[in-house]
């Protein structure tokens, strides 16, 4: 495999924030295979980030800085249109790709070339990942199609490691969906064209205080439940108790990580209360979820197809 990639540009959001911006470009510059990487500051008080890039003097990084602050959607828009390649994956500032995710993105590329959309696997965690500086020998892949009906009860990603076909599929965020214009793009994608995951774990989501989504987690579970009501509907009652459940135990999840105890009861719909109040109830939710993983890793051991490198 060549060891640049005119396929792809990883895309950098930023605004303020700078703790973690470094490790970031970091694990963008050190992919085992290079490729193009955008900077595009939105209208920030400092030029930290562009002092930085310039430090790097590295010329496979363009730093662009917005005139005015065009909101956090705007930025990642601008993000995907200074982009000149085929495909460009969006990393915000806190979070980090491992070393070899352009190189498994290119070997599911060829053989996937009209997919919309290609995602890794992902772990998240507060402290910086020791492997995110340990590239692999990658021989082999195991991939799947992500159905749009597993949006009912799954992500595709938090947001890092997912690589999106802007040539084939011109589509951008919509801000009249936030907080969930992420989430509303992947489905968009999914009912456009395929989209392929691959196995190994290639993306790192930073969980910190200052990132935005601990400032409107609540926000996030309301507008997740409500979009899943109005654009993914149930194929069966099944899958309405594995939504029903993924939504309780996001609210259970946010307590832990993000402090914030969030009644659903207040906000679902009617219909959906008596099952919602009954997974209140730890042992019936932890019941759902059990049944669900059985199903879903079942389904999934037929699903997923080995694709071997291309020397």
């Amino acid at each position: 495999m060549e060891n640049f990639s005119n396929i792809i540009t990883i895309s950098i959001p930023v605004y303020e924030r700078y703790d973690f911006f470094e490790e970031a470009v970091a694990s963008a510059v050190n992919q085992t295979v290079k490729c193009k990487i955008v900077i595009v500051d939105n209208c920030s008080t400092h030029n930290k980030f562009k002092e930085h890039i310039d430090s790097l003097n590295n010329p496979d990084i363009e730093f662009y800085r917005n005139e005015s602050n065009l909101g956090m959607i705007g930025n990642w828009n601008k993000c995907i249109d200074h982009a000149e390649t085929e495909w460009v994956t969006i990393l915000h500032d806190d979070d980090a790709l491992y070393p070899n995710f352009v190189e498994c993105f290119e070997m599911v590329r060829k053989v996937y070339p009209d997919s919309s959309c290609i995602s890794s696997g992902y772990v998240r965690g507060y402290k910086s990942d020791r492997k995110l500086s340990t590239p692999l020998d990658i021989t082999s892949l195991k991939v799947r199609l992500f159905e749009t009906q597993e949006f009912n009860y799954n992500i595709l990603s938090l947001f890092p490691g997912i690589a999106i076909n802007v040539k084939l599929y011109n589509f951008r965020f919509d801000q009249s969906e936030f907080p969930v214009s992420d989430f509303d793009l992947w489905v968009r994608l999914s009912k456009a064209g395929d989209i392929i995951k691959f196995d190994l774990v290639q993306a790192y989501y930073r969980l910190d205080k200052s990132q935005s989504t601990s400032k409107i987690i609540e926000s996030i579970i309301k507008g997740a439940y409500s979009y899943r009501k109005r654009k993914i509907i149930p194929k069966n009652y099944l899958d309405k108790i594995f939504f029903l459940a993924t939504t309780s135990m996001s609210a259970l999840s946010s307590k832990k990580l993000y402090n914030t105890k969030i009644d659903l009861y207040n906000f679902v719909e009617k219909e959906d209360k008596a099952l919602i109040k009954l997974f209140e109830t730890t042992f019936f939710l932890y019941l759902a979820y059990v049944l669900k993983y059985s199903i879903y890793r079942f389904g999934l051991f037929f699903k997923f197809k080995r694709i071997l490198k291309t020397k």
